[in-house]
């Protein structure tokens, strides 16, 4: 009896049992691509324009941004930065202006709204964050993250 006891305890500490054993557990390989860093992190800073800008995401009119004044944009990829700390709006102005192609929801506070826009080739994420405490004086910044 102590020996039927030592080999069923020795079967079951190598992964059979006696009752047939359980299979073995597949590996399965992620199905998400792992996001790449930044080719140049010192990119940042290195100002863009508007106008590159438009270049990148044809499928904006960029208008309603080029008449924002003392709008700045940075590059770094696919991450695209526009900011403003203009008084008149400007908020305001880029809410406006994202919600002609995307369905903006609130992210958790009330200073921070994104959404995503899908398009034909790639889906762009854009999400703006206002700077300041006074809707009507705050300016903002604009992070837009294309998926290609």
């Amino acid at each position: 009896m102590i020996v039927a006891l030592i080999a069923v305890s020795a079967a079951s500490f190598t992964g059979c049992s006696a009752l047939g054993g359980a299979e073995p557990v597949a590996t399965v390989e992620p199905t998400v691509e792992p996001i790449e860093a930044p080719n140049d992190p010192d990119a940042w800073d290195q100002p863009v324009t508007l106008e590159q800008f438009e270049d990148a995401f044809p499928e904006f009119d960029a208008s309603g941004l080029v008449s924002m004044p003392n709008v700045n944009v940075m590059n770094n990829t696919r991450m695209w930065v526009l900011g403003s700390s203009d008084r008149d709006h400007s908020y305001e102005k880029a809410v406006s202006w994202a919600k002609g192609y995307v369905d903006l929801k609130p992210e958790g506070d009330d200073r921070t709204v994104s959404g995503i826009y899908v398009g034909k080739t790639r889906n762009v994420s854009i999400m703006i964050v206002q700077a300041g405490d006074d809707v009507d004086t705050a300016g903002f910044w604009m992070y837009i993250t294309s998926s290609i």
